[in-house]
């Protein structure tokens, strides 16, 4: 059973827990947090096997869930209680409100705080609303932005992928990792193989997403929309702000020739 408990809400400064997302893209911070409260599910009856087939089935439910941030929700936090001294802590949050880094602040100062819930965190003298207004204020470079503008004419399409069924059709979208793990040796492998053709790993690893991309693309011509990490030092506290400082950045990519 799932039972809703009353929950203190923390004075940490994360404005953007609190942040409502409207129709016109703008961003509103309430002054109340309309999440309902924590939700407490006891397994400590079940046995192992079932007790993993629970887990696994929050898990799935929470990857696919839509919050509901154009009513300011944009996080849940759940506890499900294993044993006696097992607990799991299911914590789903929104990229609109926090982005990776963020993500791991919000984790960082939960686990300062279980450890020793006493003695509060630093103060925060600065907002992510403020570090938007101060970012606005810088100058933009004209010969940047008119080189922008006139490339958008000549951008191609997105990667035209086969698709099982007309994406307007599906009444379920469901997220689902791949991951395959390497070892060190290869990792390493890796790295001098990328400094030996001068570029990053990353540039190697999206080399290789193109690669694939390409193969089932019905164009080898195409336009990748890459997220951009830009938390920009304007305050001593913006390493520890949370909000979304990702921007995009568009990239053409060009496999019609051979290598």
């Amino acid at each position: 059973d799932i039972g809703v408990t009353g929950v203190q809400t923390c004075a940490l400064p994360i404005s953007m827990l609190r942040a409502q997302f409207l129709d016109d893209g703008r961003q509103q911070i309430l002054a109340d947090i309309p999440w309902p409260g924590l939700k407490v599910r006891d397994l400590r009856e079940l046995g192992e096997e079932e007790t993993s087939a629970q887990l696994q089935l929050v898990r799935n439910e929470e990857s696919s869930r839509r919050l509901e941030v154009e009513r300011g929700i944009g996080f849940d936090v759940q506890l499900t209680l294993i044993s006696p001294r097992l607990t799991r802590l299911h914590i789903n949050i929104d990229m609109l409100v926090a982005d990776a880094a963020s993500f791991r602040i919000i984790v960082s100062e939960m686990a300062r705080l279980y450890v020793n819930s006493e003695e509060p965190l630093p103060p925060i003298s600065y907002s992510f609303r403020q570090y938007l207004a101060d970012k606005k204020k810088q100058r933009v470079d004209e010969r940047d932005q008119e080189y922008w503008v006139e490339r958008l004419s000549t951008f191609p399409s997105l990667p035209l992928l086969p698709i099982a069924k007309d994406a307007t059709r599906l009444e379920d979208f469901r997220s689902v990792r791949r991951e395959h793990k390497i070892g060190r040796e290869e990792w390493s492998r890796l790295a001098r193989r990328a400094r030996e053709h001068g570029v990053t790993l990353s540039m190697m690893f999206l080399t290789a997403f193109s690669e694939m991309l390409a193969a089932w693309s019905t164009s080898a011509k195409f336009l990748l929309n890459l997220p951009l990490f830009d938390r920009q030092p304007l305050h001593t506290d913006v390493g520890r702000l949370v909000g979304d400082f990702t921007g995009s950045i568009l990239l053409e990519a060009d496999l019609s020739g051979s290598c």
